[in-house]
């Protein structure tokens, strides 16, 4: 915990905890989480603290996605925590340059995947796995989806999303997944063409090991 000290405080006159974190899905800003063991290095074992907290919304009549922005010594993150055939997952991201992108995959066959009107039908290999993303790549994926999607700035979990255009950034959503469903791969395309690619691993929720409360002055 030493890279994260300066967040709690220590001193035997300090108030008791009142606030109680059981589960990731109940993380807050400035709250930390140790991750343990998996295959995705950068991430493994590390501690993070919560920086951001914002919110997706790519699928009517499901659930808006709570994403939990994570740094740590290894780098920036993203954390969610998913409802995946009757059991939650964890979907821990990390995005990823053009650079990046043209080292994993055929950059035609991924930019074929980046069209509404191309079906959500494409198969897209592995050409590579560059040193650097070790752990976070799969041989193959099948695409799942290729919908709008809505970006919220900002933790919705206790609120109604708005419905105001100056309150969302709308994108193209695509999502593509390992056969097994340990990986993924999300795209979201913006207006002017900027495209962000966010590579992912799905793993259990018991790999977050332990988590700490932000103290905020001896109150929840």
């Amino acid at each position: 915990m030493k890279f994260f000290k300066s967040l709690f405080g220590e001193s035997k006159n300090d108030k008791p905890e009142t606030r109680h974190l059981d589960h990731p899905r109940d993380l807050q800003l400035g709250d930390v989480l140790k991750f343990g063991f998996m295959p995705a290095v950068d991430v493994s074992n590390g501690e993070f603290v919560i920086k951001a907290i914002n919110t997706y919304d790519t699928a009517a009549g499901q659930k808006p996605k709570t994403v939990f922005s994570l740094e740590g010594v290894a780098g920036e993150f993203s954390l969610a925590v998913l409802k995946q055939r009757g059991r939650e997952t964890l979907e821990i991201g990390r995005k990823v340059f053009p650079n990046d992108v043209e080292a994993i995959f055929d950059i035609e066959a991924f930019g074929a995947v980046l069209s509404l009107e191309g079906g959500t039908q494409h198969i897209l290999n592995r050409h590579n796995e560059p040193q650097g993303l070790m752990g976070w790549t799969a041989s193959v994926y099948y695409q799942e989806a290729g919908v709008e999607g809505y970006f919220h700035a900002g933790d919705y979990r206790e609120k109604a999303l708005s419905e105001s255009v100056d309150g969302y950034t709308a994108f193209d959503y695509y999502l593509l997944v390992s056969p097994d469903r340990s990986h993924g791969i999300q795209a979201e395309v913006y207006d002017g063409g900027r495209t962000e690619v966010t590579l992912q691993c799905y793993l259990p929720v018991s790999k977050v090991e332990e988590m700490w409360p932000l103290k905020r002055d001896g109150n929840s």
